[in-house]
């Protein structure tokens, strides 16, 4: 990445006051690495000066199925033998509003859902999400084989207008 001697480079550089014993202070404008090296780095000088480093949120695609209250087979397909399971109206004393539960692994624990969250799958396992949250927060995709299939159309067109 190239930077910017301006103000508003991507890097989002700071400015330090450098005193200077023998004349006028000066400032030092650090443009930052993007990728954290200056947190580890000691600038010329030897003088280590910590800064916070700026990350972004990967993007990340899960799998996901919505507890619709009548899915229970579908879920438990999916999830695995004895990791869902709807919970009985008379059962429901901790909370009546929570219709089922999953067992999630990242925390050994079962968690009880109510109809319309969703349960998700990622690198980690199966949790369950608010529908709220959901909505907010995910949008869908295309399957991985349609992304590929995709990306051959677009290379193939791509080519044909080369010819």
């Amino acid at each position: 990445m190239v930077h910017s001697e301006t103000d508003d480079c991507v890097c989002g550089p700071t400015s330090e006051l450098v005193p200077n014993p023998h004349g006028p202070d000066g400032w030092l404008v650090v443009h930052h690495s993007l990728d954290g090296r200056e947190r580890t780095e000691k600038p010329k000088g030897g003088r280590h000066v910590l800064m916070p480093a700026h990350y972004r949120k990967r993007p990340v695609v899960i799998e996901a199925m919505q507890w619709t209250g009548t899915n229970e087979a579908d879920l438990q397909a999916w999830t695995g033998a004895g990791r869902f399971h709807a919970i009985a109206p008379e059962d429901r004393s901790d909370d009546p509003d929570q219709t089922a539960a999953l067992f999630v692994d990242a925390n050994s624990a079962w968690l009880g859902i109510t109809t319309g969250e969703w349960v998700l799958r990622d690198s980690a396992g199966f949790y369950p999400c608010k529908a709220e949250v959901f909505a907010a927060t995910y949008e869908a995709v295309a399957p991985v084989a349609d992304q590929r299939v995709d990306v051959l159309r677009r290379v193939a067109d791509g080519l044909t207008r080369l010819e």
